[in-house]
């Protein structure tokens, strides 16, 4: 697994996409080169084989994702989702599906054809959000100018707990990790048990066999 970062050079503003391993090493401090500015927030995402990034239009505000080659940077498709109309904009991919932030929503798309399929309207938020995350049945997504995260159903795109988090200064990223729920550890610790108890059986077995040899 390797890490995926955008950058912009200081000098001509243009953006790139660099690649890392997980121990830090470069693996290419160029991959995808000649971007336009980057946009701020989780603009790019892992999708399979592919690189998904966002790609701001300066002249009327809009963006692009465009779809790469995760190992050689190669072009695929530069308009791959074309036209959105997102301020601080984040992409996640999560169940065969692209989610991206935009003023209406959360914007939902085949990650195999980039066809819209719905949008998941999220109240409240200035442009959408400015960070996404998916776990599940469940979108988080980041309002910097209220200092909060709002936690969405991904299907109904109802609010569970649009105040999720509170007090925040001016979210951007956010990264989601599923932890077992205690019964899962307990289950877990059962299975050790269990397996140990077989384990000494059939040690006990061998030795009673060793001695009716005997």
């Amino acid at each position: 697994s390797n890490l995926f970062v955008t950058s912009v050079n200081g000098s001509s503003g243009a953006g790139f996409i660099q690649e890392f391993t997980t121990s830090g090493a470069t693996v290419n401090a160029n991959l995808v080169a000649s971007l336009e500015f980057p946009k701020p927030g989780n603009g790019i995402a892992v999708s399979g084989s592919t690189l998904l990034a966002m790609v701001p239009n300066p002249v009327d505000g809009t963006a692009t994702v465009s779809k790469f080659d995760a190992t050689s940077g190669a072009v695929i498709d530069a308009n791959f989702i074309p036209e959105l109309n997102v301020s601080l904009s984040a992409i996640a991919v999560s169940g065969g599906q692209v989610f991206v932030t935009g003023t209406s929503g959360i914007q939902v798309f085949d990650a195999a054809t980039g066809t819209a399929i719905k949008t998941i309207p999220t109240p409240g938020i200035t442009g959408g959000g400015s960070g996404l995350a998916v776990l599940g049945s469940d979108v988080f997504v980041t309002n910097f100018n209220a200092g909060t995260i709002g936690e969405y159903d991904i299907n109904t795109g109802q609010a569970i707990n649009a105040s999720l988090v509170t007090g925040l200064t001016d979210p951007v990223g956010i990264a989601v990790v599923a932890v077992p729920e205690p019964s899962t550890f307990a289950v877990l610790a059962g299975l050790g048990v269990l397996g140990v108890a077989v384990l000494r059986r059939r040690a006990n077995r061998r030795e009673q066999q060793v001695v009716l040899r005997r």
